[in-house]
């Protein structure tokens, strides 16, 4: 086996680890798979949501939206 740590800003390239840790202020805060983390609606989900387009879920799954424009 074999451990590897990745400090990654781009959260997208994490999601599929079997371990992500949130740290706020140095201190883990949250840890646990991507969609545990994303259950728990707290620090990691924000931070995901704030780099996530409009155009896709939580889940970074391309959504069907329609421009209103008329």
């Amino acid at each position: 086996g074999r451990t590897t740590i990745k400090i990654a800003h781009r959260l997208s390239t994490i999601r599929t680890a079997d371990i992500i840790a949130a740290f706020d202020k140095g201190v883990i805060v949250e840890q646990g798979t991507h969609n545990e983390l994303m259950e728990l609606k707290g620090i990691y989900y924000s931070l995901v949501m704030q780099q996530n387009p409009s155009n896709q879920n939580e889940d970074g799954e391309e959504t069907n939206r329609k421009s209103t424009k008329t």
